[in-house]
């Protein structure tokens, strides 16, 4: 069973979510978005 959720983009490296359809996620206090916003510090930036 998943206990939690992110939805991910170039803006906002990680939204919870508290559910996707009928799956609800009861929730992680927090450790998935900061370990998403950990790795996400780490990708060394790429100018286009």
């Amino acid at each position: 069973m998943l206990r939690a959720a992110a939805a991910t983009n170039s803006h906002c490296p990680s939204q919870p979510l508290a559910r996707i359809g009928e799956v609800a996620f009861p929730g992680d206090d927090g450790a998935l978005a900061d370990a998403m916003n950990t790795a996400w510090a780490e990708v060394p930036w790429e100018v286009v």
